[in-house]
């Protein structure tokens, strides 16, 4: 199987469970480093993976003790 280089913003967005406009939400912040090639926007999948992860991670880590969910 190969080795994907890049995805593209609905394949990111896909991975992610969230709508293109988030993925292009978090080019703007930095959180994604995009290039553009052939005409798309595109991403790389191991930057996604990581956000995947955070994303995660931070969903679902128990809130502070004696502070409401």
């Amino acid at each position: 199987m190969p080795t994907v280089e890049f995805l593209t913003i609905n394949e990111a967005a896909s991975i992610l469970k969230q709508d293109r406009k988030m993925v292009y939400y978090w080019i703007k912040q930095g959180k994604l480093t995009a290039f553009d090639r052939y005409g798309k926007t595109l991403v790389r999948p191991e930057e996604v993976e990581a956000l995947k992860a955070y994303l995660l991670a931070k969903h679902t880590a128990p809130s502070p003790s004696g502070q409401g969910s």
